[in-house]
């Protein structure tokens, strides 16, 4: 289950806690009792690979094609 941070719309009183990610009503707030502490956006996840964000900034090299050594021209 996910982490979440929440605020009292009451006493603006902010706290975290874990629920799951479907359950958007209101909690009791701990400081102040009433029950209108709401949930905020926190954090942006980001799905899918996340290998293109670990390479971010390699150079990737062609594959050589000729040149010296190769037998297909260059300097013999």
């Amino acid at each position: 289950m996910p982490l979440y941070e929440y605020r009292c719309d009451a006493c603006a009183h902010e706290f975290e806690d874990i629920r799951p990610a479907n359950e958007e009503a209101p909690l009791p707030c701990p400081k102040c009792a009433k029950p209108e502490a709401r949930r905020m956006v926190s954090a942006v996840h980001l799905k899918g690979n996340p290998s293109p964000l670990k390479d971010y900034g390699t150079v990737k090299m062609a594959p050589k094609t000729g040149g010296c050594g190769s037998g297909k021209g260059g300097f013999s």
